[in-house]
């Protein structure tokens, strides 16, 4: 190792120790609540929040305790990042059923029974109106609204 020393050299410095685990695109991104948390607070996988800042998209919410889902899109200037920090931040997202789901059963459950899913991604700059509509064509798909906790 010492013959090898002097001619290494330091290409990053990471925020968080190495895993060994890698952000594996974005058609596999499927996470509790927890490691969501955990990546937002850079304690793991770094670079996955910075892969989410670039895309918007569709995405699902599941309530893994009663099998219910929320189907949302971002289409914010930060993208998928941005409107899935507001779900830490909040819990509920400004949602209409999930906020009456918090005042019930509180932040904790949202952190234990809720992952999140990307179901569709798009560049930044994809028109928003469209990502509007693959939302709906979600949520008929799934019938969140009668079933889930959409509630338009």
């Amino acid at each position: 190792m010492s013959k090898y020393l002097d001619q290494a050299v330091v290409r990053e410095v990471l925020p968080c120790v190495y895993s060994g685990e890698k952000f594996e695109g974005y058609d596999r991104v499927h996470l509790p609540f927890h490691r969501l948390a955990d990546i937002f607070a850079g304690r793991i996988l770094p670079t996955y929040y910075e892969a989410l800042k670039k895309i918007t998209g569709v995405y699902c919410l599941t309530d893994t305790h009663t099998g219910k889902l929320y189907i949302g899109s971002a289409t914010g200037e930060e993208g998928v990042a941005q409107r899935w920090g507001n779900y830490l931040d909040s819990k509920h997202g400004g949602n209409k059923k999930l906020i009456a789901l918090f005042g019930k059963k509180g932040a904790e459950y949202f952190e234990k029974y809720f992952t999140y899913t990307l179901l569709e991604y798009f560049g930044l700059s994809y028109d928003p109106i469209k990502i509007l509509e693959r939302e709906q064509y979600w949520k008929r798909c799934f019938d969140t609204i009668k079933n889930g906790y959409n509630d338009n």
